[in-house]
């Protein structure tokens, strides 16, 4: 499987997941959805020589970890910008 055809077969799942932690955490899923394709690109850079299956399985669960720690770093900044002017 080439790095195009893996995203090819990720990209509504990124795009699903964005949608969701956006929603979850208040963040944008535009930068959600780039965590996203990055963490495919990555993923395929490691792991390329695993069998598509395999290497379909740990990509789902490394860009789901990635978005979920890059929308709950946001939140959690954005929390703290509030907290620190006094807004709630």
């Amino acid at each position: 499987m080439t790095l195009e055809e893996l995203y090819l077969v990720e990209k509504d799942r990124i795009k699903k997941l964005s949608l969701y932690y956006a929603r979850m955490f208040h963040t944008e899923p535009q930068d959600l959805f780039q965590e996203g394709a990055l963490a495919v690109v990555e993923a395929y850079a490691r792991y390329a020589e695993l069998p598509d299956g395999d290497l379909l399985r740990v990509t789902r669960r490394i860009i789901n970890r990635k978005i979920y720690r890059y929308a709950r770093e946001e939140y959690r900044h954005k929390r703290c910008r509030s907290n620190a002017t006094g807004k709630y």
